[in-house]
C-alpha cells in the first residue's frame, strides 16, 4: 500500500502550463480602473534618474482569463519618467521570465514605440501580452543613442535598473513550491539569486509555514552554501522539513544576513488566501519599508505591524512598529517606519493586530464564474490530475478534470483523495482500475468555499 501527496497553490504554478508557445502581442484591453491609484501609491518607490535612461514612476500589472480572442493575458499599465536628458524614438519591450530569469518563450515579445521623452517628462501607455503566469519579467528600453534593461521579480514592484547594485548584495527568492508526503515530510523548492554586485555573508533563510489566517505554525531555518552567496549566484534550492503541521496553507521565506540592512530582507511574496499579511520588507538608511495586503472581502482598520529585530544568537535587540489606518478589501498598502536602534541585527519577526467591522465573515468571498487554477496539473509519482474547470456556485465550488496514469503500470483499486484548502477533511474518490496511460474524468464539489486557493492530492493502491 503506497500513498503520496503533493500540495500546490495555483497562482505559483500555472506559469508553465498556460500557453505552450510564445507570448503573443495583441491590442491592449481598456486600462484598469485602479491604475491611477496604484501609480500614486508607488510615488515613494520611484528611483532617482542618474543618466538619460528613463525610470519607472508607475507600474500596474494585471491579468485576465480571456481577452477578445478568449486567451489568457497580462497587461502592464506603465508610467515612465524621463532621465537627465531628452531621448528620441523610445521603444519598450517586456519579456516574461522563469525562476531562472531565462525567457519563458523562444520568440521575442513585441516592441512598443512611445516616441520622444523630455528630461523629467512623463509618458503613460499600456503593454499587452498573451502569456501564462510568470515569476519575473524584464523590461528593455531603447532610444536613438542608448539602451537600458530593468528587472522586476514581483508584479507589485517597480522594475529596477539592472546592473546598478554594484556595492551591495541583493538576494531574491523566486518560484517557491512544496511537496508533502504522508509521513508529514515537506520538500520545499525555490530559486535563490544574488542580483547584487557583492557577496552576501552569514545568510540564513527562515521558512515559515503559515495557516489560512496568516499565523505562523512552524519555522525552519536553512543556511545555503555555508552562509555565503556570491554575486551572480543563481541556484535552485531544495529543503526537507520534517513533521510539518497538517494545517499549513502556504510558506513564506524570510532572509537574514550580515548585510541585512542593505537589501531586501523578506523574499516571501504575498499569497492569495483570505488573510491580512505583510511582505516585501526592505531596509534602507535606517528605515523599514513594506506592504500590507488585505485578502478579506471587507475592510480592516487600525492595523499595527510589529517587527521584532533579531540579533546574533536569536535574541531580540529592538522593535519597529508601523501603523496603517485602513485597508479596503483586496487593497495593497505601503508602509514605512524608522529603525530606532543602533544595535546589530540580522533578522526579524513580524506580527499583526487589526480591527474589522462587526459581523465580518472571514470566509466570505465574491461569487462568480471562477475557473482559477484551470489548466494546472498536479503530478504525484505516476498519477497526474489536470484541472479543466473550477466553477463557483452558491457557497460551493465544483472542480472538474482528468486523472492520467503516467506510471507505465496498471493500477487496481485506485483511491484518490483531494485536499482542498479551507476544508477540514479530504474528498475521497474510489476510481477502481486505471490502466497504464489511461485517463479518467472526475468532478467533485467542495461545500462552504467560494474560491479555490490551494489543492493537494494523495492516492493509494495495492498494485505497485
Amino acid at each position: 500500500m503506497y500513498s503520496r501527496c503533493f500540495w500546490i497553490v495555483p497562482f505559483l504554478f500555472i506559469a508553465y502550463l498556460g500557453l505552450a508557445g510564445n507570448a503573443v502581442a495583441a491590442e491592449p484591453m481598456e486600462r484598469a480602473v485602479d491604475t491611477a491609484e496604484a501609480w500614486a501609491d508607488q510615488e515613494g518607490d520611484v528611483a532617482q534618474a542618474t543618466d538619460a535612461a528613463p525610470v519607472f514612476s508607475g507600474m500596474l500589472v494585471w491579468s485576465g482569463r480571456a481577452d477578445r480572442n478568449y486567451q489568457p493575458f497580462f497587461q502592464w499599465e506603465i508610467r515612465l519618467r524621463g532621465g537627465t536628458e531628452d531621448i528620441r524614438d523610445g521603444r519598450l519591450r517586456i519579456t516574461p521570465l522563469g525562476p531562472d530569469l531565462a525567457p519563458l518563450y523562444q520568440r521575442s515579445s513585441h516592441w512598443h514605440r512611445f516616441g520622444n521623452l523630455a528630461a523629467g517628462g512623463s509618458v503613460d501607455f499600456s503593454y499587452f501580452l498573451n502569456t501564462s503566469i510568470f515569476p519575473a519579467y524584464r523590461v528593455e528600453i531603447t532610444w536613438r543613442d542608448g539602451e537600458a534593461s530593468y528587472l522586476a521579480t514581483d508584479r507589485l514592484q517597480l522594475p529596477q535598473r539592472e546592473g546598478e547594485a554594484e556595492a551591495i548584495p541583493q538576494l531574491l527568492i523566486l518560484n517557491p513550491m512544496w511537496e508533502t508526503n504522508n509521513r508529514r515530510q515537506t520538500m520545499v523548492g525555490f530559486w535563490l539569486r544574488n542580483q547584487g554586485g557583492a557577496d552576501a555573508t552569514g545568510v540564513t533563510l527562515n521558512l515559515r509555514l503559515r495557516d489560512g489566517s496568516g499565523n505562523t505554525l512552524m519555522e525552519h531555518p536553512y543556511v545555503p552554501e555555508d552562509g555565503t552567496i556570491p554575486a551572480g549566484y543563481a541556484q535552485e534550492q531544495r529543503v526537507l522539513i520534517e513533521n510539518t503541521p497538517s494545517a499549513f496553507h502556504n510558506i513564506q521565506i524570510g532572509i537574514s544576513s550580515d548585510e541585512v540592512q542593505n537589501y531586501q530582507i523578506d523574499g516571501g511574496g504575498f499569497g492569495d488566501g483570505e488573510m491580512v499579511e505583510v511582505a516585501e520588507i526592505t531596509a534602507k538608511d535606517g528605515m523599514l519599508h513594506g506592504k500590507l495586503r488585505n485578502g478579506f472581502t471587507y475592510p480592516v482598520h487600525d492595523v499595527t505591524i510589529t517587527i521584532s529585530l533579531i540579533g546574533q544568537g536569536g535574541s531580540s535587540v529592538g522593535e519597529v512598529v508601523a501603523h496603517v489606518a485602513s485597508a479596503d478589501a483586496g487593497e495593497l498598502v505601503a508602509w514605512s517606519a524608522a529603525v530606532d536602534t543602533d544595535a546589530e541585527w540580522t533578522g526579524f519577526e513580524t506580527s499583526l493586530d487589526y480591527a474589522a467591522p462587526e459581523g465580518s465573515d472571514p470566509a466570505a468571498a465574491p461569487t462568480g464564474g471562477g475557473n482559477e487554477g484551470a489548466g494546472m496539473t498536479i503530478s504525484v509519482e505516476g498519477l497526474d490530475f489536470t484541472i479543466s474547470q473550477v466553477k463557483r456556485g452558491d457557497n460551493q465550488i465544483t472542480v472538474s478534470g482528468e486523472l492520467h496514469n503516467t506510471s507505465g503500470q496498471d493500477f487496481t483499486g485506485l483511491r484518490v483523495a483531494f485536499q482542498v484548502s479551507g476544508l477540514g477533511e479530504a474528498i475521497t474518490m474510489d476510481i477502481g482500475d486505471l490502466a497504464a496511460d489511461e485517463q479518467f474524468a472526475v468532478s467533485f464539489v467542495a461545500e462552504g468555499l467560494r474560491q479555490l486557493s490551494g489543492l493537494g492530492m494523495s492516492w493509494e493502491t495495492g498494485s505497485r
